[in-house]
């Protein structure tokens, strides 16, 4: 037949054993075929549409319905979808589930997927499927398989009778899934381990600190620092902005490009006075406790030298000294983390910046600085040092 319609093959389908249906428009049989049966024959409209036969039909309401022995239609079907190098193991596995005997049609789709189908045996299932659902599942509720279509050797079901196809019932279909996923195990790619992410570097070598890095700001922040905005190369906080009604700070210029610094409330810097660096007086002040030390460095001008320890009771900036040498202790005004003195020389710390939380550096309050002195004391002059020096 060259064209399968419900009319010409609804007869022949029906003596094979199968329930007839016509496709609609939608694709589907007409009607709600899943839960009630309906008496296509008697609707010439139906004639010339395309027939399918039904998987599952329901139980007949009374003697009128057209197929009173309804359980003798029920159909079970196999979709596959096998990947080339899987095709011979998965006709074999299949084939154990067919056997000799038994007749089982072939219809072919166009994406390459395959369908067979089985009389079931037993009662309707749940659908079972391999893990991979596109390579294999078994279906036996309520569906349909149309009759036209390309049949693998040219044997659809019109050609074959029920009684003939292979039986199906639920144990076996388990099993023959199972034996697809331990194919698929067996066959399964290599799966490398997934790659860690690795989040990139808040600042990448030689890079420069700058405000407008918010990953660096956040976690200065989360160490007890309180970054603020200072113009490259200058010691204020940038305030060229205004406030807003929540006192939450608006500045109209680009930070990105800034240096940073922090109020030295909390806070105590130590530096060296005069204008010679001396490795005694820097001795001296380290062991106060291990302080984060601030540089600057340049030929033909003074080193700059700073020492960060905490303050916990606050208090005024101090001088320490000596007959021989002095120290001052600041803590009031900014400290710039990052950016450039006077003379363009950038900040330098000994320690990475990030590493670094505020409650973990040693204190220095206003009676600590008694201790600084006697060691301070004990220094030699200025002339002395030199000469010892040299």
């Amino acid at each position: 037949m060259d064209q399968l319609t419900f009319a010409n093959t609804a007869s022949l389908l029906k003596a094979n054993g199968y329930a007839p249906a016509p496709i609609g428009d939608g694709g589907k049989p007409l009607g709600p075929f899943a839960v009630l049966q309906i008496a296509y024959a008697k609707y010439t409209t139906n004639d010339d549409l395309p027939a399918a036969v039904l998987t599952s039909v329901p139980a007949a309401r009374n003697a009128q319905d057209p197929v009173q022995d309804y359980r003798s239609t029920w159909l079970a079907t196999l979709t596959m979808n096998v990947r080339d190098e899987l095709v011979k193991d998965v006709d074999r596995i299949v084939a154990k589930y067919i056997g000799k005997g038994a007749r089982c049609p072939v219809r072919l789709a166009d994406d390459g997927s395959t369908l067979r189908v089985f009389q079931l045996s037993g009662d309707q299932f749940s659908t079972i499927a391999t893990y991979d659902h596109a390579l294999a599942r078994v279906e036996s509720a309520a569906g349909f398989v149309p009759v036209n279509g390309t049949w693998a050797d040219g044997i659809s079901l019109v050609d074959v009778m029920r009684n003939e196809l292979p039986e199906l019932d639920h144990e076996r279909a388990k099993q023959l899934i199972g034996e697809l996923n331990a194919l698929l195990d067996a066959h399964a790619p290599p799966v490398a381990p997934p790659a860690l992410y690795v989040a990139p570097p808040i600042l990448k070598p030689g890079q420069s600190l700058r405000y407008g890095n918010t990953r660096a700001m956040d976690v200065l922040r989360g160490n007890g620092l309180q970054p603020l905005p200072v113009r490259w190369g200058q010691q204020q906080v940038e305030k060229d902005g205004y406030s807003d009604f929540m006192g939450n700070w608006h500045y109209n210029v680009s930070l990105d490009d800034h240096g940073v610094g922090i109020n030295l409330r909390g806070f105590a810097l130590v530096e060296q006075m005069g204008s010679t660096f001396r490795d005694d007086v820097d001795a001296a002040i380290r062991a106060m406790g291990p302080c984060l030390v601030r540089t600057v460095r340049g030929e033909q001008i003074p080193p700059n030298v700073g020492y960060l320890f905490r303050c916990y009771g606050g208090g005024g900036d101090e001088f320490v000294s000596t007959p021989t040498v002095g120290v001052q202790v600041r803590r009031t005004g900014l400290l710039e983390l990052s950016g450039a003195d006077t003379y363009g020389r950038e900040f330098q710390w000994s320690r990475d910046l990030l590493t670094v939380r505020a409650n973990e550096l040693p204190a220095l309050e206003s009676h600590d600085t008694r201790r600084l002195r006697d060691a301070l004391e004990s220094l030699p002059s200025i002339v002395d040092y030199r000469r010892k020096r040299a």
